[in-house]
């Protein structure tokens, strides 16, 4: 816990979300669109644990599956596969989990991070 002095007279107190927390797998739940200069990303995670990736652009990837939260890690489980690089993709993707907010996660790839925001469901 820190404790920051404000500016009244009662001190203001957070935790901050230390790396080695574990991620609460229900609040990854949701669509997530990642945007990008030539291509776009949409990750559906649903609360049964299953999920749907597809990218569409200049490079295409569409596959499903289950997916699962360790520690840090986010698992995708390849178990349909429609369109993209079999070999490239392989039977399981695993990304870090860099950072997760209500409406925004982070996730890490083996060049760069990916920032994904949270789509509203229609009802």
């Amino acid at each position: 816990m820190i404790t920051v002095v404000g500016c009244g007279r009662f001190p203001l107190n957070f935790a901050p979300q230390k790396e080695t927390d574990e991620i609460d797998q229900k609040q990854l739940v949701g669509t997530w669109v990642a945007w990008h200069s030539t291509k776009t990303e949409v990750l559906d995670l649903h609360a049964d644990g299953t999920y749907r990736f597809v990218l569409v652009g200049d490079s295409t990837a569409d596959f499903s599956g289950k997916w699962a939260v360790n520690g840090r890690d986010l698992e995708l489980n390849v178990d349909k596969f429609v369109d993209g690089n079999r070999e490239r993709i392989g039977d399981k993707v695993r990304w870090k989990i860099e950072k997760v907010e209500a409406n925004e996660i982070v996730l890490g790839g083996l060049n760069e991070d990916t920032t994904y925001i949270r789509q509203q469901t229609k009802k």
